[in-house]
């Protein structure tokens, strides 16, 4: 068997990953810099809901349909800032969300 090479050109490539390999999808960021997609969630949306609009409206996404596994995150991360920025910004950090999900088609 020859290996399917993955590149970005190659617009297969997400199909050709085996179904129970991890991918994780980051994007570059006007700052040049590369991160999870990322949204603030209103109080009365669900994390699901915000989840499945944020890649639906990314301005990156070319039809890509994914099926999350669960409403709950698999994952939190908490970044808790400083004082002194706390009070700058009356925050008092954040908190990420990462959701588990299984591509269905298309591509990012």
């Amino acid at each position: 068997f020859k290996p399917i090479e993955l590149s970005l050109t190659n617009k297969q490539s997400v199909s050709a990953i085996k179904p129970f390999s991890s991918v994780y999808l980051v994007v570059e960021t006007a700052e040049k810099t590369w991160e999870f997609p990322r949204r603030v969630v209103e109080s009365e949306a669900s994390l699901h809901e915000s989840s499945m609009s944020l890649l639906g409206s990314h301005p990156d996404n070319k039809n890509l349909k994914v099926q999350l596994h669960s409403r709950i995150p698999i994952s939190v991360h908490v970044n808790k800032y400083s004082k002194t920025y706390q009070e700058h910004t009356k925050l008092m950090g954040v908190k990420t969300f990462f959701m588990k999900c299984s591509y269905v088609e298309g591509n990012f």
